[in-house]
């Protein structure tokens, strides 16, 4: 899996690999000891934003990029979910009633997005303590 405490996935985007994605950080995750309660809030926002990533980054009939990278460093765990499109809030492909940015909003203790020509940037940041 790579150094401890830090994960990096990067791949085509595809719902496939955002599925993927959440549940190699879920396992890694606990393997870094990551306090049980907050483990699916962490999956769940990260596929949100993968989820966004793929839908709405890249136009339909399009593939392009979507990085996972994951730091655990003290008491902090970060998430970071970019791509290297243009967002396309009015897309075609948007499907439900856009649950996603709330949860994303809602479920770290701190996030962040940035969007500029060279694709978005989603960070999200919890307060952790690891158990031993």
């Amino acid at each position: 899996m790579g150094q401890r405490g830090v994960l990096r996935r990067r791949g085509t985007a595809s719902v496939e690999l955002a599925t993927a994605l959440r549940r190699e950080l879920m396992r890694w995750a606990r393997a870094e000891h990551v306090p049980a309660e907050l483990v699916g809030d962490i999956g769940l926002a990260a596929y949100e934003a993968m989820a966004n990533a793929v839908l709405h980054a890249y136009p339909s009939g399009t593939h392009g990029v979507l990085e996972l990278d994951v730091s655990l460093s003290g008491r902090k765990l970060t998430v970071t979910v970019a791509d290297h499109g243009q967002w396309d809030e009015g897309g075609e492909r948007v499907i439900g009633p856009g649950h996603g940015l709330p949860l994303i909003r809602e479920l770290p203790d701190h996030t962040e997005i940035s969007t500029d020509e060279y694709g978005t940037a989603v960070s999200m940041t919890w307060r952790t303590t690891v158990m031993s």
